[in-house]
Parts: C-alpha cells; structure tokens; sequence
C-alpha cells in the first residue's frame, strides 16, 4: 500500500479556492457598486449647478432689463421661461427703487427650488 501512495501525483496548489473567488466578487461588487452610486450622484449635482446657473441667467437678463426701462414704465409681474417661474417685484422708495427677481423650478428630487437678485436703482 505505501507502494499506491507513493504513486500519486502531489496535490498542486497552483489555483485559487472557491472561498477566495468569493472574497474576491464580493469586493470587486462593492467596488462596482460604490462606484455607480458615485457617478450617479456627480450626475445629480452637474443637473443641479446646471439649473441654478440657468436660474441666474434669467434673473439677471430680467434685472438688467427692468434697469434699462424709465421709471413709469417699470411694473412688477411674472412669466414662465423653459419651466423656470419668474417672478419680479419693484419696491420704490424716495430716493431709490429697489428691483428684486426670483426664478422659481422644480429640481429632480421633487423640491422646490430658487434664486433670487436684487439690485437697487436711484430716481
């Protein structure tokens, strides 16, 4: 008998275990997995700062028209531009009139959001 297991080839130990492939696919799943929740959310943010850049835009184009208007012709009012909702509002005081615009939109997470300028005029 010790002639038989004289015989037989040496077990190699090149290879991996079953137990290290799973070690590995766990790992290599939570890399995956962390990482599609990383861009997920840099894809949020990019959409935010994207509307809030839009959302200054329009306050602003609004702002620097309402300074070009005369003083009778400046009214307070609103409009709807791309689903954004603008809002301008004219506050006249003696010396100065104060212009305010907001710009109202729904953001992805179902929240609403705003940006708002203001600026002062004199008489």
């Amino acid at each position: 008998m010790t002639k038989y297991l004289q015989r037989m080839p040496a077990m190699s130990s090149a290879g991996f275990t079953l137990a290290e492939i799973m070690v590995a696919m766990f790992i290599l799943t939570g890399a995956v997995l962390s990482g599609t929740f990383f861009f997920a959310s840099m894809a949020r943010s990019a959409a935010f700062t994207g509307h809030v850049a839009q959302a200054t835009e329009l306050a602003q184009d609004k702002l620097e028209e309402l300074l070009e208007q005369t003083k009778g012709t400046m009214a307070a009012g609103n409009d709807t531009i791309d689903g954004f909702d603008r809002t301008w509002t004219l506050s006249n005081n003696t010396d100065f009139a104060v212009l305010e615009v907001t710009v109202d939109w729904n953001s992805l997470d179902g929240k609403t959001r705003s940006v708002s300028l203001d600026t002062l005029r004199a008489h």
